[in-house]
């Protein structure tokens, strides 16, 4: 497994200790893409939600990233809304509401002209396409007189475009955008002509964190020079070290330093890899650990973001849960795609001839359970006669079905594990099974360790893998791999926190 994947699992460890209350940290971005920093509303992808999304792990925390046009984006950064801007070019406008502090890019303009400058320098003025609030570019400057055109949702295809309807003369882009869109397109450079050395010297790139956040606090900055301009080396103000605002930045930082940044930023910024292939993956289970979660903080959405960046752009996988009826609908059309958590048995393929299945990702126990002012000791489905046993629509149960159909045993069905422990508690049931990885939740969420007992003798114990369908035999085998990393590493810390094991 890369070293990008092990820092992933290190810094996840941290946020699983957290509960479901851990600080939430907002990032906004305008709507438009801008690869390979972010991609389109729909996925994120893209170096700041990688960054970010590991910075705030790192400290126990969340990100959401909320999509918005840029001037509502720092409108809610003036009320403390949204948290952050993940790359924000100072101005005194800005310090009066935004924090700045390194995010581990750097970056440079250069520009783009259908005419070379010498011919450029010979027109009255010189047009220049900036992007709409782009302000003045450090250490830029022509020899005759320039007038620069805001343009809204400037990149390089909309400059191009407006390059052929004269609308000016020179535009400014950022280069790596520049680089990015060209080596992909040689026969531009034919018609286009790039200055790299034009536009002033390599920035540092910084965020700009609301000083109206609630996770925001500060002290004043004794080294603030009053009679010399602000700036954000001469800023009136210092981030406290106890605010959430501070671990946050500093996390970045120490990702930059560790080369870390440079890795997630070299990984989106191949500019001429295909777009990855697409795998599907598919868990029917609605509750923790196996679920998967709105802000993809769980443990499905985490492995396969894992797999997708140690596939170096081969694959992107995206999980989605599906219920149980429509995954066996999908698969008996040949749809592809993986199931996760699962077992061949479930699948009615014990000799694994249908489908292809990984190694054992962690192992399984069903757990008979029972009140501890009435405990059970479960030694087979006899143990359960005269009992009203707590089943869960649509589940099968091995061995003491065939005695509940014959009365011997009451089955008794919910919609759901949890439904069935609170009928348990109110004593309408005598048992009921759970597996081991929801009762881990079960107990933690309410808090009735001491009221429940568990059969020292579970109902099953099986091995939980991965289904493959046939046609994806290349990414069961890249899975194999990956879980052979994932030996004795963090990853095995990680599935504790959930109850789980090998």
């Amino acid at each position: 497994m890369s070293q990008h994947g092990i820092l992933l699992f290190v810094a996840i460890l941290s946020m699983i200790s957290y509960t479901s209350h851990a600080c939430n940290i907002v990032m906004g971005f305008k709507t438009e893409s801008k690869t390979p920093l972010i991609g389109s509303l729909e996925n994120n992808d893209g170096y700041y939600r990688d960054l970010y999304s590991l910075a705030a792990l790192k400290i126990g925390c969340r990100l959401t990233i909320k999509r918005l046009p840029k001037k509502r984006i720092l409108l809610e950064m003036r009320k403390g809304k949204i948290d952050f801007y993940p790359g924000m070019k100072f101005n005194s406008t800005r310090a009066r509401y935004a924090y700045f502090s390194p995010n581990g890019l750097s970056y440079k303009k250069v520009a783009l002209s259908l005419q070379p400058l010498d011919e450029l320098y010979q027109l009255k003025e010189i047009r220049i396409g900036v992007p709409l609030g782009g302000g003045v570019i450090e250490g830029f400057s022509l020899p005759i007189a320039s007038k620069n055109i805001e343009i809204d949702k400037l990149d390089i295809e909309k400059a191009i475009h407006l390059f052929k309807r004269k609308r000016f003369d020179l535009v400014l882009i950022d280069n790596y955008e520049a680089q990015c869109y060209l080596s992909g397109k040689p026969q531009l450079l034919e018609k286009i002509y790039l200055h790299e050395d034009c536009c002033g010297t390599e920035q540092s790139y910084h965020l700009g964190f609301s000083m109206a956040s609630p996770l925001f606090s500060s002290q004043p900055n004794i080294k603030y020079q009053p009679l010399k301009p602000i700036s954000i080396e001469n800023f009136p103000i210092i981030v406290d070290k106890k605010s959430v605002a501070f671990h946050f930045m500093h996390a970045v930082m120490e990702l930059a330093k560790s080369g870390e940044a440079k890795k997630i930023y070299n990984y989106w910024s191949s500019c001429d890899k295909p777009p990855p292939k697409v795998i599907n993956v598919w868990t029917y289970y609605r509750t923790p650990p196996f679920s998967i979660e709105d802000d993809k903080h769980d443990l499905t959405s985490i492995l396969f973001h894992i797999m997708s960046i140690n596939s170096k752009g081969k694959w992107r996988f995206k999980p989605q849960y599906l219920p149980r009826k429509r995954i066996n609908y999908l698969l008996n059309e040949g749809q592809q795609g993986i199931v996760v958590w699962a077992n061949p048995s479930w699948f009615d393929d014990r000799e694994k001839t249908k489908y292809y299945w990984t190694q054992r990702v962690v192992s399984g126990r069903n757990e008979i359970v029972s009140l501890n002012s009435a405990p059970v000791n479960y030694t087979g489905p006899h143990s359960l006669f005269g009992m009203r046993f707590g089943g869960v629509l649509g589940h099968n149960y091995v061995d003491i079905d065939k005695y509940a159909s014959s009365e011997n045993i009451l089955r008794i069905d919910t919609t759901s594990f949890n439904e069935n422990v609170t009928k348990l508690l109110k004593r309408r049931l005598d048992v009921t099974l759970v597996p081991r990885s929801k009762l881990f939740f079960i107990l933690n969420e309410r808090n009735i360790h001491d009221k429940v007992y568990i059969s020292p003798v579970p109902h099953q114990i099986y091995s939980r893998k991965f289904l493959v369908t046939d046609e994806l035999v290349e990414v069961r085998d890249y899975l194999n791999e990956q879980l052979d990393a994932f030996e004795n590493t963090e990853f095995d810390t990680l599935l504790e926190r959930y109850g789980l094991q090998r």
